[in-house]
């Protein structure tokens, strides 16, 4: 081998022997480097991936799923809670149930449309068909029957009990009724209160009490039967 040769030899060697990417070292660190590189991808993908699946990620979703909700809410049903914001405590069970409520809190909802146009009115409960149906922000609301206090919109400390009770009252309040068509015709007249299927059934005054057992309620009592009224029907 030439000298010259050997020179290039010698100095190619060298620069080998001296250059950092060659080191053991150097090498060592990049394949750290990488590593964790690799480790952080895995870890914020974890994360992300666990607060999609989070109740607080969950209740941003349009539409949100059933189930729990922050704030105490429960909805089971489809498009149940549907329009939910800030309102709590409320449970929502049924075909759009408490559909249109947004801030209202302390209402619940048994049954399909029940409370479905409520938005602000809180501690309503509502179980049957159509209950409550068009309270909007009336509270203090108890609808017990299919389309008891249905057309109820202001309305507020309301008591139905049986089908079709206090069915048009709107904004008529502190009423009481139970049994079937109970004050069914009641709109704006607050303070009555009537027990007995149809009992004030044309009544829309105020302040008006009845008990009727085994009668109509609409004035012809059937014989024999145990009737007491104050006021006029």
């Amino acid at each position: 081998m030439s000298s010259n040769l050997r020179e290039k030899k010698e100095r190619s060697d060298m620069y080998a022997r001296n250059n950092p990417l060659n080191t053991v070292p150097f090498l060592t660190l990049i394949k750290r480097s990488l590593w964790w590189r690799c480790f952080l991808f895995g870890v914020v993908a974890l994360a992300l991936g666990s607060f999609a699946l989070s109740p607080t990620a969950r209740a941003v979703l349009l539409p949100p799923p059933d189930g729990g909700y922050p704030n105490q809410n429960t909805a089971e049903g489809e498009d149940a809670l549907f329009s939910l914001t800030d309102g709590a405590d409320n449970t929502a069970v049924g075909h759009t149930a408490l559909h249109n409520n947004t801030t209202g809190g302390g209402n619940t909802a048994t049954g399909f449309s029940a409370l479905q146009k409520n938005t602000t009115g809180g501690l309503n409960s509502a179980f049957g068909e159509h209950t409550l149906h068009d309270n909007t922000i009336g509270g203090a609301n108890t609808a017990i029957g299919a389309q008891s206090l249905e057309q109820n919109t202001t309305g507020y400390g309301n008591t139905a009990t049986g089908q079709a009770a206090l069915n048009l009252n709107t904004t008529g309040s502190s009423n009481t009724a139970v049994g079937l068509a109970a004050l069914l015709n009641n709109k704006t007249g607050g303070a009555n209160t009537a027990v007995g299927e149809d009992a004030l059934f044309r009544s829309t005054g105020k302040n008006n009490t009845a008990w009727d057992v085994g009668n109509s309620g609409r004035g012809f009592p059937l014989q024999g039967a145990r009737t007491r009224s104050r006021g006029r029907r």
